[in-house]
């Protein structure tokens, strides 16, 4: 599957890469990059288009061409070090995938329709930051 984005946590100990088959691999670099948590992506349209971490390395927000991101824990489920293997992170199955819109609500419908291709945290992981095809 082709890898569309890759990047370290901000302490620099996890590398994550996200793949057009809607999976996000999360690697621990303090343990030889071995493969800790294996996220599957929701609601993907085509390709998850940017994904970042939270400045603590608690959380990760992934983006696909859509108009939300999801946060997903990092933290806890296998990331600080199980060694059975990687975990698989389902939605809202075997761990929570928060849902955060970036569309314009209008009598209760979400009107803005563009994907979400860019996504940060401000460094004091307060806020997040988001380039959209719409300019939302």
């Amino acid at each position: 599957s082709r890898g569309y984005c890759g990047r370290f946590s901000g302490d620099g100990n996890l590398y994550f890469a996200a793949f057009q088959e809607r999976r996000i691999r999360v690697y621990d670099y303090r343990r030889n990059y071995k493969l800790t948590k294996d996220i599957q992506a929701r609601n993907l349209q085509w390709t998850i288009t940017d994904a970042t971490s939270s400045p603590d390395s608690r959380f990760l927000v992934y983006t696909t061409i859509a108009p939300v991101a999801h946060l997903v824990r990092l933290e806890g489920g296998g990331v600080e070090g199980n060694d059975n293997g990687p975990v698989e992170s389902i939605q809202n199955v075997t761990d929570l995938h928060e849902t955060l819109e970036f569309g314009v609500q209008n009598n209760g419908r979400t009107v803005h329709h563009g994907g979400v291709w860019s996504i940060r945290y401000l460094h004091d992981g307060t806020q997040l930051v988001a380039g959209t095809s719409d300019g939302l």
